[in-house]
């Protein structure tokens, strides 16, 4: 890892806040142009432009690999690409000036914000945050309905809770 840093005239944290630039870039001209040029132009500009950088010793290819997967992972959620972007920057530049202690401060601002965040009344991280006991039956492996009796906390009243009466 280290020989692959060797030449280059950059921190890490420069080097990947101008490779996250540089990928936001290409895939905002993606976008802009039409579908049938805009695949070409995505997979050529970052082809070209990776390797250049690389050769010139601008950035290690280790870099590369990681703000590639970076951002071939930002396509899991599209419709958080937003949230997604910053929170990259944050925890970038977190980790970048306070280190491994500000990689784990800037994740537990993530999970205080998703735990604040409400969605219609209901917080976003339900049954986790606020727990919720009979709301855990039905969050990752749901149970056999006959063995849920109970209606989650966050859509019924005390009254209707049983759902069996």
């Amino acid at each position: 890892m280290a020989s692959g840093r060797e030449g280059v005239p950059f921190t890490a944290l420069i080097e990947a806040l101008l490779m996250i630039i540089f990928l936001e870039i290409i895939k905002e001209s993606s976008i802009r142009t039409p579908t049938s040029i805009g695949m070409a132009v995505t997979v050529v500009s970052g082809l070209v432009l990776n390797q250049t950088a690389v050769q010139a010793g601008l950035v290690g290819p280790i870099m590369v690999i990681a703000i590639a997967a970076s951002g071939i992972s930002e396509f899991i959620f599209s419709a958080l690409k937003e949230m997604i972007v910053l929170y990259r920057f944050v925890i970038l530049l977190l980790g970048g000036t306070l280190g491994l202690f500000g990689v784990i401060c800037g994740i537990i601002i993530i999970i205080v914000h998703l735990i604040s965040i409400r969605s219609f009344g209901v917080p976003y991280m339900y049954p986790l945050a606020p727990y919720d006991k009979e709301g855990m039956k039905d969050f990752i492996i749901r149970y056999p309905i006959s063995k849920m009796n109970y209606l989650p906390r966050n859509i019924s009243n005390k009254e209707e809770r049983e759902r069996n009466e």
